[in-house]
């Protein structure tokens, strides 16, 4: 009897469904401006399911395996800012240790602030020349990466597992043309 490689089977449905999606994105309009809830359908993978309290809040939660992603079509005319709002973070380094990447690459201007309304959020600057070599096809990741600062067991429920799912949630993603005007 051969039991369920349950990784191997994500995996493969995720990759599946994202060669799907990237193929149905790089046929449509680029924009330069989306405003996407993550209680909403939106085209992205491995992303924990809506979640909500009694103060009508909704989130989803980080990937089960520390990373998740959204797909989206830019316009290559402009540079971008990418904002994903945290609606909770477990600790100070799960915060610092979030890192965002697009097509595979770090990017190498993010960080994190709060709003005027109190709401962390993490920022990262995509320049229009990453976005150019992939006909402005975005692949954005938002990942857990351990650093000195951040030790593994900082990041884990379980040491030596992966990262555990539960330690930050997201209400939404803004991106706009930058510099903002």
């Amino acid at each position: 009897m051969q039991l369920l490689n349950i990784d191997k089977t994500l995996a493969e449905i995720n990759a599946t469904y994202e060669a799907a999606v990237l193929k149905h994105i790089a046929e449509t309009d680029a924009d330069t401006a989306y405003q996407i809830d993550l209680s909403e359908p939106f085209f992205g993978i491995e992303w924990g399911v809506v979640e909500g309290n009694v103060q009508r809040q909704k989130w989803r939660w980080l990937g089960p395996r520390g990373q998740s992603h959204l797909f989206l079509k830019l316009s290559t005319a402009t540079d971008h800012l990418i904002r994903v709002y945290i609606h909770t973070a477990t600790s100070g380094q799960v915060l610092q240790a979030l890192t965002a990447l697009v097509n595979g690459t770090r990017c190498a201007q993010q960080g994190q602030d709060w709003g005027a309304d109190g709401v962390a959020s993490h920022w990262c600057l995509v320049n229009r020349e990453l976005l150019a070599k992939h006909q402005g096809v975005a692949k954005i990741t938002w990942s857990l990466l351990r650093t000195e600062e951040t030790p593994r067991a900082t990041l884990n429920s379980v040491p030596g597992q992966p990262t555990h799912a539960r330690s930050i949630a997201f209400s939404r993603i803004k991106c706009e043309p930058y510099p903002v005007s």
